[in-house]
């Protein structure tokens, strides 16, 4: 089966919204659009009352960091954890580093109460 076959195989057996952040290799993926609800280089995304930044690529700065936002990224397979687990509340999403398995919501929520403030949180100098 051919990496696109593939693709769209899994993409028919995941559930729940799926958002395509395009990284360094995903300009053909464009043909995938039907099983997406948006297609764009990255995304401010809102669950309940948490935002979370989608981008393939990790940020030091992203929307809504200085007010507790969490950022998701891919492209390093799992070679920036040491980095993202003392920056803030960054996650590496990427299969790679996580058995070749999606991500839950719940997982993501886990570590994300062990990482601390993101360094530019608004609420760090209310604690000082």
């Amino acid at each position: 089966m051919s990496g696109i076959r593939l693709t769209e195989e899994i993409l028919r057996h995941l559930n729940g919204k799926k958002y395509l952040c395009l990284g360094s290799h995903d300009k053909q993926m464009r043909h995938l659009a039907p099983y997406f609800e948006s297609i764009k280089e990255s995304f401010l995304v809102k669950t309940d009352d948490q935002y979370i930044f989608l981008s393939h690529y990790l940020h030091k700065i992203w929307p809504k960091s200085h007010y507790g936002s969490w950022h998701l990224f891919g492209h390093s397979h799992a070679k920036m954890n040491w980095y993202a687990e003392r920056e803030g509340k960054l996650l590496d999403v990427g299969v790679d580093g996580h058995n070749f398995q999606p991500w839950s919501l719940d997982e993501i929520i886990e570590i994300m109460k062990t990482r601390p403030l993101n360094f530019n949180d608004l609420r760090k100098r209310e604690q000082t």
